[in-house]
């Protein structure tokens, strides 16, 4: 995980980053750059949702933080 961190921040950080550029996505095919950084966000929602509303139905306690 450190090293895709490192590649994603030296790539988004590039002079020559170019956000609407193709993308190779790991599920196949090819995405825009910044639609592959939403999709990530919004998937990454998802399954924290998904994991608390489990949670809540096993009536597991949430830690306060």
């Amino acid at each position: 995980m450190e090293r895709i961190d490192e590649d994603m921040f030296t790539y988004l950080t590039a002079e020559t980053f170019d956000g609407s550029s193709r993308v190779q996505v790991f599920w196949g095919g090819e995405m825009n750059a910044v639609d592959v950084l939403y999709f990530l966000k919004d998937h990454e929602i998802l399954h924290i949702g998904w994991n608390l509303a489990v949670m809540d139905h096993l009536n597991v306690p949430r830690l306060n933080r």
